[in-house]
């Protein structure tokens, strides 16, 4: 050893000596420690890796086969796929492979490549990755091998398996998939495989945002095939996980109930707004895009119906109701009252029962604004105009007979009555324009205030002929007039021929007021239909609202509450 400084090493005062020059490769150090080595040569000396480790050919190889849960990679749900990162270990024992510690220099243990011993072919059964067979005999990482002959093997392995997805209760299932690992071409006989432990090891399982695990146990399986007689024995680890829904609360179902809801405030928009149907159409669309989204997400399986499709199918059911019943209700609201009238079953069914159901008070036929016309000879309009006419034409007969010098008071005082009766049509509301009318009763609008203003012109002319006729109800004509029958009648003077003009006038507006009280009459008819329909569809609305406000809360919570019982 050199001398001198304690700081300098051995390589440095091999350089100071011009023993290795720098820039040169070191010489080459012999190690005296070759135990290890001659532990190797000694294990492998005549060893065949192709035999099963057995002193005795009747003996079994018992591979005692563990994993570690590391990582839910990926839960395939269309495709039926699990990805899981998972640590495996296998371990056997070897006689072949024994060896004192004394006489190697205390070696309790060495590393060596998997293709230098024996090893069990275990497969994944339900293997699904296409570049990997499943066989946990083609990892690269080495074997320990103890001096007391056991092997002990572990390598990380990313696994795709194949997983039998329960999606009925989605998205609040809970899977179970199984990691089924044995021998391929052992049989029971000859190798056999046993659980590590009951459970898997998940001490170093990162957690999974949308998977929650509940339990990965093992059990061990005989199973006789039909190709072999002999046990196949199986070591199955079962990942049982629970998926978090919150994710499909917050992108699937929040939004499905809101636009179902919202369908519902479709019964309380005004019925000329024409926003009805659109609104109605645009949510049964967004349904119909939801569902789509689901589709894509479940396998295509008829095995069973998931949770969430029954619940979109039957929001998608109950807005398409929705929008029927929307249709009908227009239906009723634009219907017009002049081509028939309203149903008898429509009128029982919203005005006897729903009424009182939902406690809707249901205006009996309204008083006619016809009252304001006159008094109740009125409402026998029919009966008084031909009372008039009656009348008149007496008194177009009787009128020669009449003295010149007596004026009519019971003529003039009709007139009057007339005249006031007009008066009271022309302000009425219905002439006025306040009720709508519908298409048929349009073409019509003028009849009555043509008749009306006729009316006002002839009363103005016959109140002219009246004032004449009493200025010249003195005056006598001398000219006798012969009848048709040849007899000679009594001469008329100018006031009673005057009060014949205008008997004859009065008559004519007698026609033009029943023209009037007919279509009075009618306009007020057709209204008072056109109440009832309104009314049937304020009804209908309340009825629809709360039907299907009922119908979405209880089909959302029946739905969901028996999925997650």
């Amino acid at each position: 050893m050199p001398s001198g400084d304690p700081n300098i090493t051995g390589f440095e005062h091999d350089v100071q000596q011009n023993k290795v020059v720098p820039g040169k490769t070191a010489p080459v150090m012999r190690i005296d420690d070759d135990d290890e080595q001659r532990l190797l040569k000694y294990l492998f000396a005549n060893y065949n890796p192709q035999l099963r480790p057995v002193e005795n050919k009747s003996d079994r190889v018992t591979v005692t086969f563990g994993i570690s849960l590391h990582q839910i990679i990926n839960v395939d749900e269309k495709n039926q796929l699990l990805q899981t990162s998972v640590w495996v270990r296998q371990v056997w024992n070897n006689p072949f492979l024994v060896w004192n510690q004394t006489d190697f220099g205390g070696i309790k243990s060495v590393n060596v490549h998997s293709s230098q011993v024996w090893i069990p072919d275990i497969y994944l059964y339900n293997n699904a990755d296409h570049e990997r067979e499943g066989g946990m005999d083609q990892f690269h990482t080495q074997i320990v091998i103890n001096s007391t002959g056991w092997n002990m093997w572990l390598t990380p392995v990313i696994l795709y398996s194949s997983c039998k997805m329960d999606v009925k209760y989605f998205p609040f299932d809970t899977q179970a998939c199984d990691l089924k690992f044995g021998s391929w071409t052992y049989d029971g006989f000859r190798v056999d495989m046993v659980p590590e432990a009951l459970l898997a090891d998940t001490t170093k399982f990162v957690s999974n945002g949308e998977w929650e695990l509940i339990s990965f146990p093992a059990k061990r399986n005989v199973i006789y095939y039909v190709c072999c007689p002999e046990p196949y024995p199986d070591v199955t680890y079962t990942l049982r996980i629970q998926r978090l829904a919150l994710f499909y609360y917050m992108n699937l179902i929040i939004p499905c109930l809101l636009i179902t809801v919202l369908t519902v405030t479709a019964f309380y928009l005004p019925p000329d707004s024409g926003e009805r149907i659109t609104l109605v159409i645009t949510n049964l669309l967004a349904m119909t895009v939801f569902m789509l989204l689901v589709a894509d997400i479940m396998p295509s399986t008829s095995e069973v119906i998931p949770v969430i499709s029954i619940y979109f199918s039957g929001a998608i059911f109950e807005v398409s109701l929705a929008l029927l019943a929307t249709c009908f209700i227009l239906k009723c609201h634009f219907h017009d009252p002049a081509s028939s009238d309203m149903p008898v079953w429509i009128r029982h069914i919203v005005f006897n029962w729903m009424a009182q159901l939902l406690r809707v008070k249901v205006a009996r036929h309204r008083k006619q604004d016809i009252q304001e016309l006159g008094d109740v000879t009125f409402l026998h309009r029919n009966k008084i105009a031909i009372e008039y006419r009656v009348n008149e034409k007496t008194k177009i007969e009787n009128a020669s007979t009449y003295k010149a010098s007596s004026p009519d008071h019971s003529l003039a005082t009709r007139h009057n009555d007339i005249h006031s009766l007009v008066k009271r049509i022309s302000h009425s509301k219905v002439l006025k324009g306040n009720y709508k009318s519908g298409p048929g009763l349009r073409e019509q609008e003028s009849i009555p205030r043509m008749a009306v203003s006729q009316v006002e012109d002839w009363y103005i002319q016959s109140s002219d002929v009246s004032l004449s006729s009493n200025e010249d109800h003195g005056v006598e004509q001398h000219n006798s007039e012969t009848g048709t029958d040849g007899e000679v009648r009594k001469p008329l003077n100018n006031g009673d021929r005057r009060m014949e003009e205008m008997l004859k006038m009065q008559e004519k507006l007698l026609e033009c007021v029943q023209i009037l009280t007919k279509e009075v009459a009618k306009n007020e008819d057709v209204q008072e239909k056109k109440d009832e329909w309104n009314m049937v569809v304020a009804i209908l609305d309340r009825a629809f609202r709360m039907l299907f406000l009922i119908m979405f809360f209880l089909s959302t919570l029946t739905i969901f509450y028996f999925s997650m019982v």
